[in-house]
This record gives C-alpha cells, structure tokens and sequence, in this order.
C-alpha cells in the first residue's frame, strides 16, 4: 500500500488514519516533505514524528518507521522560527520487505557444499544469495549453496540475503561469521645414507591446496642436533637441509617439521613427519 505524494493540508499536526496494511506494523519507510516550499529550502523544515511513538525521521529522507494501530498525528518541526502551520505536505508510506537473519548450515571445511538458511521473510518476497569472502564479494558465488574452495581455507565466509517484491522497500541481512578450517599440508623428507662423519643432505617437500608457493620454516632434529630452514615463496615448497655430521654407526630417527608464515600460515596448518638417515 502506498501514499504516493498525497497532499495533506497540515495546521502543524494531522490526525492521519493509516491504512488497515500498515497497521501495526514495524514494516515501512516513510518520507515527509513540503509540497510547495517558497523559500528555496526545497521542504527541508526540520523533522517530525509521530505523536506517541519513538517513530521519527528527518525531511525529505526514507526513513524506517513502526506504523502503530488506529490514527495518528504527524507532528511538523521546523527550525528556529520557520513557520509550519497552514503548509501544504506529502507523506509517502511505502511497505519494507521484512528480514531474517540468514545463517549458514555445513562444515566449513575446503571441498564442503555450504547451505545459506534464509529464514522467514515476507511471503512472496524474491530471496537473493552473495557469499562474502573476509568481507569481500566472491565473484560467482551467488547460489543458495557454496562449495568451499582452497582459497577460503582460514579465512570467515559470510552469505548476504536480499529479498525484493512489487510494491515493496527491498531489505538485506547478512549472516554470522563461519572460519573454514585451516588445511593440513603434505610434507615429505627423503631418507638418506652416508659415510661415519660424512654429511647428510634430505630434501623436503611442502605441498597445500591453498597455494602454489608456501612459505614457513623446516626444522630438522637429528641425534640432538636442530637445524632450521627458510622456505621462500620462490621455492615452490621444496628445500634441501644439511644435516649435522653423525659419529655414531646406525639408523637414526630424523624429525622434520614445517611451520608455515605468512599467508602460508592463514591457510595452513603446522605438520611432523618423520625419516630415517643410515650412518655406515
């Protein structure tokens, strides 16, 4: 239901009876200017309100209202001394789509479809779907489900609803925050055998979904011994680690750990394994 620019004659306050729709209802925005200012103000006389109600709203301005039962007086504020009384306005009443919080059912996990529950919005409304990425609009994803993708692995994923009908105000809601669970890499270490006081090289490798070129640090232990490695970005996950020379004959347990940095370390997990390096 609407009031479009229907002029009202207004002696600083109408007693205005609204229509059965809008009664009762926290549904509406509502816009009050003056139909023909003669001083230039374009109608922008202060505010006003609604008499016995916290509903009020500035000139000329949509502004979201609760519509209360029965008539109601719209009261005309100007400022300073700017007369009201004897002006001429139009109030336009137009419904609002109403709104539910939406929330978003699944396991924020990469390769899991996620599901957006919107909720009970105004009958007939049309529902709209946007899943955000830390904020930020993931183009495409625009459907009522989401599969979660590398690229999301640690960060919040948000789904925006917007709900539209004819006659109506449109309205959005946004849902709470889900953090998609941080992925485990795959780390391995080769095996290596050398010479009694020889040096030992192994190669490691680091590989994730949520990146081509992680970053992080590999510490080797080793017969006591700690040795840490850098990882770059333009190592591409693979690294070769000195180990220290070994005195002692026999198979040694080798303990290799990649600890990620950086964006590495948003999206990935730390990983342990495990090697062995043979001393003749």
């Amino acid at each position: 239901m609407r009031l479009h620019h229907r002029t009202i004659a207004l002696l600083g306050a109408l007693a205005l009876a609204l229509p059965a729709m809008l009664v009762a209802s926290p549904a509406h925005a509502a816009e009050l200017v003056e139909s023909e200012p003669n001083d230039g103000s374009g109608g922008a006389r202060g505010s006003w309100e609604l008499e016995g109600t916290d509903s009020a709203g500035a000139w000329g301005r949509a502004q979201a209202i609760f519509v209360p039962a029965g008539k109601v007086r719209v009261l005309v504020k100007a400022r300073s001394t700017d007369a009201v009384w004897g002006k001429e306005y139009r109030m336009r009443l137009d419904p609002v789509v109403t709104a539910a919080r939406p929330r978003v059912s699944g396991t924020a996990k990469v390769g899991k479809r996620l599901t957006a529950v919107p909720g009970t919005w105004t009958s007939g409304a049309r529902l709209t779907y946007q899943w955000f990425r830390s904020g930020k609009a993931i183009t495409g994803a625009t459907a009522r489900t989401y599969v979660v993708r590398p690229s999301d692995a640690g960060l919040p994923l948000t789904v925006r609803v917007a709900g539209s009908r004819s006659g109506y105000l449109p309205a959005s809601s946004t849902s709470a925050k889900v953090t998609v669970a941080r992925l485990t890499p795959k780390v391995t270490a080769s095996k290596a055998t050398v010479k009694r006081g020889a040096t030992a090289r192994l190669s490691v490798s680091v590989a994730t979904s949520a990146t081509s070129r992680p970053t992080g640090t590999v510490t080797v232990k080793v017969a006591g011994k700690t040795v840490r490695v850098k990882v770059a970005a333009k190592a591409k996950g693979t690294v070769r680690v000195t180990l220290p020379k070994i005195t002692k004959r026999g198979t040694h347990k080798v303990t290799v750990t990649f600890s990620p940095s950086g964006s590495t370390k948003v999206s990935t997990k730390a990983r342990t394994v495990t090697t062995t390096v043979r001393v003749r």
